[in-house]
């Protein structure tokens, strides 16, 4: 822990070390004298590897950056954060459009990537530090429709698809209809899950239709029927029927 070091003013080590527990932080640092006028760069790299392979991990940082200094890295950062924005609505004043900027940010940086598992596409309720780094189907379905409207159709699809492939229907006999779309919300790794309470599994039924909406917001705009063509049969027996099915179920217990 270099807290103590810092807050003496003392120099930190390199120090490595394999040691588990709570409060754990790392300090870098970096020596540099400037003249009037001058100026310098220097970056660090945060990397975890869950199996504590130290060398592999090193060996893969050094792939992906490879020789570039880090202005060099924070310039490829920036022309691919540029590269990817899409043009913002018409109209929008200075302020409209800084809330409008950081949104679209905050939708791309909530969204899943790794590819190890069936978390791909996957959009959080909330980053850090926020509490809810969670993935729900209603939440996502306005983030699907918000990537939509800014022209970022790769990363809706993206999203829908997560939702056809996620390993669904763990609580059907609560649902009493097969469906696809999570009654709650997912595991990180792309499987539902849900809280309890003594009446049992909490069961939402909202989902089914936002998918749809969200699916047909896509389609609408992209062009692109891919996903209807790969999933369509799953579609409508576990998410259109599901929605017809759970509609029935809350009428006959009179609920709506």
């Amino acid at each position: 822990n270099p807290w103590q070091k810092l807050t003496d003013g003392e120099d930190l080590g390199n120090n490595e070390s394999a040691a588990v527990g709570d409060d754990r932080v790392a300090g870098f640092q970096h020596e540099v004298t400037l003249g009037s006028g001058e100026s310098t760069w220097f970056g660090s790299v945060s990397a975890l590897d869950r199996g504590g392979n130290g060398a592999g991990l090193s060996a893969e940082v050094s792939e992906v950056y490879g020789d570039m200094t880090p202005e060099e890295i924070l310039d490829d950062a920036d022309a691919e954060w540029e590269n990817w924005r899409g043009e913002p609505l018409e109209g929008l004043s200075e302020q409209e459009l800084f809330v409008y900027r950081q949104s679209e940010a905050v939708l791309r940086m909530g969204q899943v990537w790794e590819t190890t598992d069936l978390s791909k596409g996957q959009i959080l309720a909330s980053m850090p530090p926020g509490n809810w780094n969670i993935c729900w189907m209603r939440d996502m379905a306005y983030a699907i429709a918000g990537l939509v409207y800014s022209g970022h159709y790769a990363e809706a699809r993206a999203a829908l698809e997560f939702v056809l492939r996620a390993d669904s229907g763990h609580y059907q006999a609560q649902a009493g209809v097969p469906y696809q779309v999570t009654i709650t919300r997912y595991f990180g790794r792309g499987k539902e899950e849900t809280d309890y309470n003594e009446f049992g599994p909490n069961i939402e039924f909202d989902g089914f239709g936002l998918f749809l909406w969200a699916l047909y917001e896509y389609v609408q705009a992209s062009g692109d029927e891919t996903l209807l063509d790969t999933y369509g049969t799953l579609i409508k027996e576990k998410v259109a029927d599901a929605l017809l099915g759970s509609e029935r179920l809350l009428t006959a217990a009179n609920l709506i």
